[in-house]
């Protein structure tokens, strides 16, 4: 028989502001997502759901990542269109180079006047 051990796969990912307004006055227009690994070579997929679970933007698909980064989300859909206000989730999949995969879940509030 075979043991192995699932090691926690290193990384962190926050989500900055909790709550935004894409209306281009230059306060908390976008969402900025912070990647922090120990090392470049880890894919990131990041796919936006609003509160039914539904996708509304694959923001980033397979993307190569370097050890520290970010991505911003605009506030709009896969079509480019403004989304309503809301709650939306920011769903972050992680795979390491050796098939090690951890998955991350942010919630962010869109506002809109």
């Amino acid at each position: 028989s075979q043991y192995r051990i699932h090691e926690e796969l290193p990384g962190a990912i926050s989500v900055t502001p909790e709550i935004f307004s894409p209306d281009n006055d230059g306060l908390d227009d976008f969402v900025t997502i912070n990647y922090e690994f120990p090392s470049a070579g880890f894919v990131v997929n990041t796919t936006i759901y609003d509160a039914s679970g539904r996708v509304v933007r694959y923001l980033q698909k397979n993307s190569l990542a370097v050890p520290r980064g970010y991505f911003r989300w605009d506030g709009l859909s896969e079509k480019g269109l403004q989304l309503p206000k809301g709650i939306y989730i920011i769903y972050n999949e992680i795979f390491s180079n050796d098939g090690r995969k951890k998955r991350f879940k942010n919630t962010v509030v869109l506002a809109r006047r």
